[in-house]
Formats: structure tokens, sequence, C-alpha cells
């Protein structure tokens, strides 16, 4: 990305829509939470100086990603669907993206925040059955997969730590070890990015993960 394209965000009208996304993003990576739940809608960015032309140039240069916001009413929980389209309507909604993070603090003096000079931590996202990373699905599960849910499950309560124990209930003559080394496999596969890989750690009871 051209540093040029960085040049023409700071000192415009654009100030104060690109420190909403950052605050938003900001807000996400504190709680805990997927980005997606502090989407920006469409209407608020435009009101803060972004509008289609600006966000459809964020979107080319993988700044932003746009979604359709599903939620109802009566919904407990935000529900946005991911969306690629650079056409937008009421329900379509934005979030940064890291790159988009760290393009923005720059252009705008801000000093890089925690999340930016760190390596992205996953997130599992039990509810939906989604594993992320900086706001992008790594991995759905369509159907249930016990097995691989507990291990997602055990990193996010351990907060991602770079090692977990085998957290799988033992289940009656099955091996344990040959049963967690065929679990971490299945874990690799069949991600939509290749961004995450799990392994053993050598002794066959216990999980370890890394960045690709």
């Amino acid at each position: 990305m051209a540093e040029p394209s960085l040049c023409c965000l700071a000192g415009t009208e654009l100030c104060e829509g690109l420190e909403a996304l950052i605050k938003a993003r900001r807000f996400a990576h504190q709680t805990r939470r997927d980005p997606w739940d502090f989407a920006l809608m469409h209407q608020e960015l435009a009101t803060r100086g972004v509008g289609p032309t600006e966000l459809r140039w964020m979107l080319s240069q993988g700044w932003v990603l746009h979604g359709s916001d599903q939620t109802r009413t009566t919904d407990s929980a935000r529900s946005v669907e991911r969306c690629g389209r650079y056409v937008f309507d009421a329900e379509s909604c934005f979030v940064l993206t890291e790159e988009g993070q760290r393009a923005f603090e720059a252009a705008l003096g801000l000093p890089p925040h925690a999340e930016s000079r760190a390596e992205a931590t996953p997130q599992w996202d039990g509810q939906r059955h989604e594993l992320l990373l900086s706001g992008v699905v790594i991995k759905r599960y369509r159907w249930p997969a016990l097995n691989q849910e507990a291990i997602l499950a055990a990193f996010e309560e351990e907060g991602w730590a770079p090692r977990i124990d085998d957290p799988l209930t033992p289940m009656g003559d099955t091996d344990p070890k040959r049963r967690l080394a065929d679990t971490i496999k299945c874990l690799n596969r069949n991600q939509q990015r290749t961004r995450i890989r799990f392994r053993g750690d050598g002794t066959g009871e216990g999980v370890i993960w890394g960045l690709v």
C-alpha cells in the first residue's frame, strides 16, 4: 500500500469517522468481543465524513470489512452477515481490519494500540461456532464438532495461552493421545483462511497454537 494513500486521510473531514472506527475496534479488543458487535452503520459513518466513495476505497485497500446488520429487535445479540460487495444499503455496517487500524493510527498520528503492536489473538465465539482472528472468520462450524470446540473453548477460557492441557473428557478404552492428535488434525483442516496452526506439545497431553 503506497504511502500517498495514507496522506489524504489526515487533516480532512474524514478524521472524525476514522477515529470512530478505531474506537470501535479498540472497544472490541478491550472487552474481548467480536468486532462486529461494535460495527458502525453506514449512515453513522456518513454523518462523520466517511461516505460511499471513501468506504469503497477503504474496502479496496483491505482496511475495512463490510457487513449487513441482520439484528432484530427480539434478538439477544447482534447478528451481522459478512458481505464483500461495494454497494451499500441501510443495513450496511463496517469494521476496521488490523491493517486498517495500523494505517489509520499512523495517518492520524495516534500511538499504536496494544493490539497493533502485538500479534493478533484468536477469538472463539461459542454461540456462533466461529473461530476469528482480527474480526475475520477463520473457521465456521455448521455441524457439531464437540472435540474441536472443546479445545477452542479451553483456549478462549485461558486467554489463548500458548499451551493448554488436553481438555477432552476420557472416553472408555479410547486412546486419549490418539484422540487428541486426531482432533488437532481436524482443527487445522477446512480453515477459510489458513492463519492459525495447532499442534501437539510432544507429550500427547497438550495443545499449542501459533499464527501461520
